[in-house]
């Protein structure tokens, strides 16, 4: 088992760092104050995970870092100059993204950048020599800021023909075979290399229906005018290189990636997106059928399903892995309403973001706060902000479209003052409340039978109580945590589950946790492929 390893800094994000020894990658969760290229020793609890594209094969939990050496060298002279700017990090670097982020995972900067020297230079030393200019920017970006595969694709595509690209971007990344910068950049070239048949797929088409799995987002607009957003991000990532030399030309990247960023996302342009999760294998059956049908049949075919993507009819309850914290979205049919129940914690910001972009959020009608834990309000401002709308905070505050209980009651902790929902079908969110509040609530018979208990407090051992549970008798429970943060779910809350036969389901394990609900069943889906139907409950 592996307890210690040494090696060097080449990847810094706000909550975790990358370094690498000379066979493979490990992932350091903090925040450390070095730069690239440092040479490092690093201790704590190793935890296995599945190679990434990156050859990253170890999470390091409580992590304790040594600096061995300070590297000098030109990356970690780059770094200390942009290690104060959050903007500039998360242009040159890709810092501060959510590993969801199309503008990085594209190389969208890089790439639009590269296209405006192109253009420029070949009006004027024409286009032999503005390819040659390329080659070198492309290689120098992909040194100085990071040989990742967004920035490798991009230096190997001045040198290689595609296959050549596809067979050395896989032998350099390996297990980057589906991940979604591979796929966006190669996926069409691969189809259209399976045979003849295949070259009659329009490559935009395919390229709309990669977006809508891979980034639950498409966009008209931006499809229409793809060219002339490369141009202005292009121009956000050369003043991003100005700055390092002339810090005010910061000022101007920002308002120029605010600007783009605020079209982009205006009301007038969210009009024309469809937001929602395309599933992959509804993606390959939409690129199958297109060999057999005409244009026309394919177009009404594609219409009716971002009809049903925009405007889903069910009802339908999603528990969001945030890790340790909680963060529930409720949307009603054909979205005409939805709530955000918690934020979870800051760090899982891009966590919910891609959550919701994934269930086909534009709005949220009503997010509630159940009570003030870093864990459940983390990302309020910035919920907020988004979405152009306050937060329900307070117990005095009506909650649309739900019951509370307990509201006209004040107790001396916070967490006993935690908001308590029953929500349509009888669905139970209690937040952190504690036993003593379940049980007030058991022996007054303020809530019947329930479809879906969601657990106090994340599975503590301060919640559950007998009591609830017996009274009342849910067909299945969710279990919001990060078992290795503080041990939740409590083996003593598993053990009163496991003797009532009450089935669970664990965010940690199974991802984003989906109940699609109507009068006649229940039907959970889950991010990790899980699959049941519950039996609603008539009466109780």
């Amino acid at each position: 088992m592996i307890s210690h390893v040494a090696g060097y800094v080449e990847r810094i994000q706000p909550h975790s760092i990358t370094i690498y020894d000379n066979y493979q990658g490990y992932r350091v969760l903090g925040s450390y104050d070095i730069s690239l290229g440092d040479i490092v020793e690093v201790q704590g609890n190793f935890e296995s995970i599945p190679i990434t594209s990156e050859r990253v094969v170890y999470n390091v939990n409580h992590a304790k870092l040594s600096k061995t050496e300070t590297s000098d060298g030109i990356r970690s002279q780059i770094w200390n100059r942009v290690k104060d700017s959050p903007v500039l990090q998360h242009i040159l670097y890709g810092v501060n993204s959510d590993g969801h982020d199309w503008r990085v995972l594209v190389s969208m900067y890089v790439s639009g950048f590269l296209l405006l020297v192109y253009t420029f230079f070949r009006r004027w030393i024409g286009s032999y020599r503005a390819v040659q200019i390329n080659r070198f920017l492309s290689c120098a970006i992909a040194f100085l800021f990071g040989f990742r595969l967004a920035t490798a694709r991009l230096a190997l595509k001045s040198f290689l023909p595609i296959h050549a690209q596809i067979i050395l971007i896989l032998t350099l990344f390996p297990n980057s075979l589906l991940t979604p910068t591979f796929i966006m950049c190669y996926g069409v070239d691969l189809i259209h290399g399976i045979g003849r048949h295949w070259e009659r797929l329009l490559p935009k088409l395919v390229r709309f229906i990669f977006y809508q799995s891979l980034f639950y987002r498409n966009n008209v607009i931006e499809h229409l005018c793809y060219r002339w957003i490369r141009y202005v991000y292009g121009l956000v990532y050369a003043c991003a290189i100005l700055a390092l030399f002339c810090p005010e030309t910061e000022n101007i990247a920002l308002s120029l990636m605010n600007a783009i960023d605020a079209i982009l996302n205006s009301a007038f342009t969210n009009r024309f997106s469809i937001v929602g999760e395309l599933h992959g294998m509804l993606a390959i059956g939409l690129i199958l059928l297109y060999r057999k049908m005409s244009h026309k049949q394919f177009g009404y075919t594609l219409l009716l399903v971002s009809i049903f993507i925009v405007y889903n009819p069910f009802y339908r309850v999603t528990f969001i892995d945030v890790g340790q914290g909680d963060a529930t979205l409720v949307q009603y049919p054909f979205n005409s309403h939805t709530t955000l129940i918690d934020t979870g914690k800051e760090s899982a910001k891009y966590k919910l973001l891609k959550a919701l972009m994934r269930q086909g959020v534009v709005k949220i009608d009503q997010p509630v706060i159940t009570h003030s834990d870093t864990d459940h309000n983390g990302n309020q401002a910035f919920i907020e902000q988004r979405f152009h709308l306050k937060a329900i905070t307070s117990k005095l505050e009506p909650v649309v479209l739900a019951d509370t209980v307990l509201d006209n009651q004040s107790f001396p902790e916070g967490n006993e003052n935690s908001r308590i929902l029953v929500l349509p079908y009888n669905v139970l969110i209690t937040g952190d409340a504690y036993q003593s509040q379940e049980e007030i609530m058991a022996k007054n018979h303020l809530i019947g039978c329930l479809s879906v208990l969601k657990l106090g407090h994340h599975g503590s051992k301060t919640s559950t109580s007998d009591a609830l549970l017996d009274t009342t008798r849910p067909k299945y429970v969710v279990i919001s945590s990060k078992k290795s943060t503080y041990g939740h779910p409590h083996q003593q809350v598993l053990r009163k589950l496991h003797n009532r036969r009450i089935p669970y389901l664990h965010t940690e394990t199974h991802g984003d946790i989906t109940i699609y609900i109507n009068s006649i069943f229940h039907v959970v889906l889950t991010k990790k492929h899980t699959f049941d139907i519950i039996e609603p409950v008539i009466k109780c």
